[in-house]
């Protein structure tokens, strides 16, 4: 009987949403891929990059093949953040980076252009993660 109407439901398109699948609280959030633009004149930088996989979600994240950054529903970008000097190790040259704001963004119809990352992304926001960002 169960099947039965399960059949009916799916049959009538009445199925609800596809929902994620539940992850750990400790697993890794997403994967990405992501390119710097470093501006050693005023020591300021940018990241922008596509998200590559999200635990969980088992559609794909990009609106056809070959998977490529031009074609990639999420994509996130940071604010101009300040890179702070700190001092050396060994060969090792760190630095901290200034408080910035990552903005992740979905667009149903990727076009990207990362050889211009003004181009991408047009669509609205939809996450804005703040906070301290470390890095060597």
């Amino acid at each position: 009987m169960r099947t039965i109407a399960l059949a009916a439901l799916v049959a009538l398109g009445l199925t609800p949403p596809a929902l994620a699948q539940e992850v750990p609280a400790s697993a890794v959030s997403c994967h990405f891929v992501a390119r710097v633009y470093l501006n050693f004149s005023n020591l300021t930088a940018e990241v922008a990059g596509y998200i590559t996989d999200i635990p969980g979600i088992t559609d794909s994240l990009w609106s056809r093949t070959p998977l490529t950054e031009q074609n990639a529903f999420l994509t996130f970008r940071s604010d101009k953040v300040e890179l702070i000097s700190v001092a050396a190790n060994g060969v090792v040259n760190p630095f901290h980076v200034s408080a910035g704001t990552f903005n992740i963004y979905f667009n149903p119809n990727p076009e990207n252009d990362w050889s211009n990352p003004n181009s991408s992304p047009t669509s609205k926001t939809f996450r804005e993660n703040r906070g301290r960002r470390s890095s060597t």
